[in-house]
């Protein structure tokens, strides 16, 4: 099921699809509001619905190493079948071999690189394992660490839950790094340290404002193919993704404050479609990106659940002192305004460790 993440709005609206009870949540493709996931599946959304599990298909097929000796249709074979044998071992079904045709028959003669092909073939218990799987982060589970797509961003790695494990405190504060992004930015302690205690409620707005800026300017300038160079990362191209962040950031460019999560994004989403040569999809997905590092890597241990903002906090401290030390006179920023934004990180930091917990 999905979680509600990053932001409560303090005006409820009536689900559009059932007409009864408050929305909770808005479609990432149509933005209609809706209650829950029955709505969400309902027939009347089954248009959105039914893309959004197909483009899944997608995603996952292009995680597949075309390099290797197995050829892709084994791989997307090995893929469902172990998704749907696990499945039916935890609900225990017992399921007659002989309703459905094999599925290595039904999928040998189409392109597997074709999302609606391959949907078509699945049969419904199967379409819902497959869902099952994905909402509950199992589905990235089957896919061997060295086969993962890391030309993707690293916040789209999620763990799935573990209801019970005993941990030692050094296991609690530690991930294991095979599971998650090679990118994964390295985390930073705050230059100084700020007691955030009685700071304002809106500060969690401010950083879904910061945190949006981010996640639009990782995908628009492909940081994760500059990350994972294995030279130096120029001057030019530290000042480029900031020029961007402050662009899109309002909070950070201007100092501007946020009374909900949803304004936070609206203004973040508004600044980025005046970028020139921005996809217009990055604006859209960017608000589920924003969900997914809120969200964290999942796994079950507490402090997981604040890595992924602590990642993206860090990896925004560490390119301001970089353009900082290195700042080339623009129009875009100054140089006082570089040593602002880390100050404000540093401030984010702290109030993200001293919560414990982030309050959204």
């Amino acid at each position: 099921m999905i979680e509600e993440v990053f932001y409560t709005k303090k005006i409820m609206s009536t689900c559009y699809f059932c007409l009864k009870s408050d929305s909770k949540y808005s479609c990432p493709r149509c933005n209609h509001p809706y209650c829950g996931v029955d709505c969400y599946q309902s027939p009347g959304h089954s248009q959105c619905s039914e893309s959004f599990y197909k483009d899944c298909v997608q995603t996952e097929l292009a995680h597949c190493d075309l390099t290797e000796n197995i050829s892709v249709r084994e791989k997307t074979r090995e893929i469902l079948e172990k998704a749907k044998t696990a499945a039916e071992t935890e609900d225990n079904l017992d399921l007659d071999s002989d309703d459905d045709e094999d599925l290595s028959d039904r999928i040998a003669n189409i392109d597997l690189e074709d999302s609606d092909q391959l949907w078509a073939v699945l049969t419904p218990q199967e379409r819902k394992d497959f869902k099952d799987k994905l909402n509950s982060g199992e589905l990235c589970k089957l896919v061997p660490p060295n086969e993962r797509n890391e030309q993707g961003v690293w916040w789209e790695i999620s763990l799935p839950k573990i209801k019970i494990k005993e941990v030692s405190h050094q296991d609690a504060a530690e991930v294991p790094d095979h599971q998650l992004h090679a990118c994964l930015p390295s985390l930073k302690e705050p230059s100084v340290l700020i007691n955030t205690k009685d700071s304002s409620p809106l500060i969690k707005c401010n950083l879904i404002n910061v945190l949006y800026a981010y996640a639009v300017t990782y995908r628009h300038v492909s940081w994760h193919t500059t990350v994972s160079r294995e030279k130096n990362i120029s001057s030019e191209e530290v000042h480029e993704f900031l020029t961007s962040v402050l662009t899109v950031s309002s909070n950070l460019s201007k100092d501007e404050n946020f009374a909900t999560a949803e304004m936070a994004i609206v203004s973040g989403a508004t600044k980025a479609n005046e970028i020139p040569n921005l996809n217009p999809d990055l604006v859209r997905l960017a608000r589920a990106d924003v969900a997914s590092i809120v969200k964290g890597p999942g796994g079950g241990d507490e402090l997981n659940d604040l890595l992924y903002v602590l990642a993206a906090l860090s990896d925004l401290k560490s390119i301001a002192m970089q353009v900082r030390e290195n700042y080339v006179k623009n129009e875009n920023f100054s140089r006082k305004r570089c040593g602002l934004v880390s100050k404000k990180i540093d401030f984010f930091l702290c109030w993200v460790q001293q919560q414990h917990v982030l309050p959204f």
